[in-house]
């Protein structure tokens, strides 16, 4: 057998007249949050994505984040205020000039708060409206965050475990919505791409004990993978592929274990990279390993020793071949023991077409030399080849009565 940014808006009002010190035309602040953490960056190079999950803009001038019970004052080098519109991913950098160099296509706003290292095992953040503890707007221990970021899922809910935070599958969405986004439809994400899987398709195809094709469809055109595992985690990522709208793609899985039960998601970005979606949990069985004998029925149960197969003994193996990539049925049987020795070879012989072609036993203890081809046997509604092997001994004159027996092996290979 063979088995990675939805760009910020910038206000600048020239106000002529009385200037209003006031702050009424702001949202709670309750409704910033902290959306993502790139701790898994290197040193002098992580950050904080934040994100307005209200309809109205916040002011965040006087805010600091904390980290190792440290207070970081909150500036922006590049902009005149700290106001967060609603719906506006922010960035809050360790150091804003490497953030800047490593996404250099992000043009949103990157908030200064240098820090010394965010820990990637987990650690205490705070974001507070001042330094008294009284004006906490969130605060919470981040869970182990893997090789890439850290995503919330659901920014509405305050749930900081693994059901809410998961790890970005291949890198970040640093500036943009959460590849694990889920407020919205039940199924997935809002967005314009909205995954769609056809309902009378068939979506998990041609399973075999170390492979799987998935197949779907979406609204719009980018790339796709899938996260599969033994269990819920799915920790095992497919390499992404591109998709066109409206029209089946396949991802294939393979090297899985044979006879297992995986469990698998669909995951899918638009060309944008500004939209994503993923599908509901489903499963699949990998098929069985090897073959499955269903029964063996000795069809001719007694014989005559007179060198003749018409006359001799004779079995009916019903078995199923669960790789369809497997397609040369070869057969042994050992020497045969009783009041006398039988040797297989020159005497026994098997067919996969109920005796219209033959292949003989020519080697004792060890497989023949010529295969019969099972290709022509179709896929079964079990999944695999449902094979009937008639295989006949014929008895040497002159053998004596009595009881005899064998060992034998049927041997699949491609």
């Amino acid at each position: 057998m063979s088995v990675n940014f939805l760009a910020g808006v910038f206000f600048i009002f020239a106000v002529f007249g009385v200037l209003h010190a006031q702050k009424t035309a702001f949202a709670a602040d309750s409704d910033i949050v902290i959306n993502e953490i790139g701790a898994y960056e290197a040193n002098n190079h992580q950050w904080i994505e934040i994100y307005n999950k209200g309809n109205s803009a916040v002011d965040m001038t006087g805010w600091v984040f904390r980290e190792e019970n440290i207070n970081h004052g909150l500036s922006v080098p590049t902009s005149s205020d700290l106001i967060i519109e609603a719906g506006e991913y922010a960035i809050i950098a360790s150091i804003p000039a490497n953030f800047i160099a490593d996404y250099p296509a992000f043009n949103g706003t990157i908030i200064d708060s240098t820090w010394v290292n965010l820990a990637t095992t987990s650690e205490l953040i705070e974001l507070r409206s001042s330094t008294s503890a009284s004006n906490t707007v969130e605060s919470f221990t981040y869970i182990s965050t893997g090789n890439h970021s850290l995503e919330r899922a659901n920014p509405l809910l305050n749930d900081y475990s693994a059901n809410n935070w998961q790890t970005h599958p291949t890198s970040n969405t640093a500036g943009r919505q959460n590849s694990n986004y889920t407020v919205g439809n039940g199924n997935g994400i809002d967005g314009a791409v909205s995954l769609t899987i056809t309902p009378n398709s068939v979506i998990t195809q041609n399973i075999s004990p170390i492979g799987v094709d998935i197949v779907f469809q979406t609204n719009g055109q980018g790339k796709a993978w899938i996260k599969y595992g033994k269990d819920t985690t799915i920790a095992g990522i497919s390499e992404q592929t591109n998709i066109s709208a409206n029209i089946d793609s396949t991802i294939a899985l393979s090297a899985l274990e044979c006879g297992t039960l995986y469990y698998y998601a669909v995951y899918v970005e638009n060309d944008l990279a500004t939209e994503f979606d993923q599908s509901d949990t489903a499963t699949f069985t990998t098929l069985p390993c090897g073959i499955t004998i269903n029964s063996i029925v000795m069809s001719k149960t007694s014989a005559k020793a007179n060198n003749n197969f018409a006359n001799g003994w004779e079995w009916n193996f019903d078995f199923t071949a669960w790789d369809m990539s497997e397609t040369k049925l070869r057969m042994k049987f050992d020497e045969w023991t009783g009041p006398v020795s039988l040797t297989a070879v020159g005497n026994m012989r098997f067919s996969i077409d109920y005796g219209m072609t033959w292949i003989a036993i020519d080697m004792l203890n060890d497989y023949s030399t010529l295969s019969a081809d099972i290709s022509g046997i179709a896929k079964g509604a079990n999944g695999g080849r449902n094979v009937m092997l008639v295989v006949q001994m014929k008895v040497p004159s002159g053998t004596l009565v009595g009881q005899y027996n064998s060992g034998y092996g049927i041997k699949i290979e491609q």
